[in-house]
């Protein structure tokens, strides 16, 4: 476990090394391909001819969860470059890993989306004035700004979409939630409304490192 509850000193690196199977040491693979995430202290241990760091995510951001030595520790192979090669997902994240070390071969490599074919329902008639919000309702979700946004504008309708939303309490006569939608579903209801919204609370930054939904 890498949360501050257990990882709090520089001498419990070495303890890593237990709980990686010995059949996964002795051997060697051609390519070791490695994501932002604690997994990332078992890499001393892993032989491979060519090491990938995927960078998907700003080892900062977990500040509030991991302990400082954990994020030093993420950030070590960026610091040493000693990836051949780091593929980052935004251009925010390549100009990151430039800036710890120049030396490292960043290459710029988006996040891949699911195909979702929005085009049978292209034409569907938009209703005037509506925005609508589909996805998760966790603790990057702004749902002060939403409500905010509701009383500046209530000749606007505002739908929530997402696990929990219909339980939301105090919300706007314009804001509304409705609960989960299946994935199937989400084609033929994001072209009913004039805009989409993504109103992420990022009081870290964080966001800024993901870059902007294009």
């Amino acid at each position: 476990p890498a949360l501050r509850l257990f990882l709090r000193w520089r001498w419990q690196l070495a303890a890593y090394n237990w709980y990686v199977p010995r059949a996964f040491q002795q051997r060697e693979y051609d390519v070791c391909i490695t994501e932002v995430t604690p997994n990332m202290l078992y890499l001393p241990w892993v032989r491979a001819k060519t090491k990938v760091l995927r960078l998907n995510d700003w080892p900062p951001g977990f500040a509030h969860d991991l302990h400082p030595l954990m994020i030093e520790q993420m950030e070590a192979g960026l610091v040493q470059a000693s990836f051949d090669d780091v593929w980052a997902v935004s251009r925010p994240l390549a100009a990151y890993a430039g800036k710890l070390n120049g030396r490292n071969n960043v290459i710029f490599l988006p996040n891949g989306v699911e195909d979702i074919s929005l085009e049978p329902h292209a034409r569907m008639p938009k209703e005037p004035n509506s925005a609508v919000y589909i996805g998760d309702l966790g603790a990057w979700f702004d749902i002060d700004l939403m409500k905010r946004t509701a009383v500046l504008l209530p000749q606007w309708r505002f739908d929530l979409y997402g696990a929990g939303s219909q339980a939301i309490a105090n919300l706007p006569p314009n804001l509304k939630g409705h609960g989960s939608v299946a994935r199937p579903e989400v084609p033929g209801l994001l072209p009913r409304y004039e805009v989409g919204l993504v109103p992420l609370a990022d009081p870290d930054h964080r966001v800024t490192y993901v870059g902007p939904p294009p």
